[in-house]
């Protein structure tokens, strides 16, 4: 696991309300690709992927300030996450 999904992860350990943003959007995309047919595991990730990352840019931009955090804003690189473990995390 790299710096950047470590760092995520810890972010939706300490944020309660990104956790709960997250799972949701899971939820619905879950919901969604049972509607349309089975969807193998690496075709949801790389589905859901720019979901998670548009969250977590808006989270970043928003509410890493408010939670005395602004220092890792420069140090998260979203393109570098590994979404197939965070989705992993965050559904255990």
């Amino acid at each position: 696991m790299n710096f950047d999904t470590r760092t995520v992860i810890d972010l939706t350990k300490i944020d309660k309300s990104l956790h709960d943003d997250l799972l949701c959007i899971i939820d619905e995309e879950q919901l969604f690709s049972d509607n349309i047919g089975h969807l193998n595991t690496d075709q949801f990730i790389d589905s859901i992927s720019p979901l998670i990352k548009d969250c977590l840019k808006k989270f970043i931009q928003r509410k890493l300030k408010d939670i005395d955090l602004q220092i890792v804003k420069g140090l998260i690189n979203l393109s570098n996450v590994d979404y197939r473990f965070l989705v992993d995390e965050l559904t255990k």
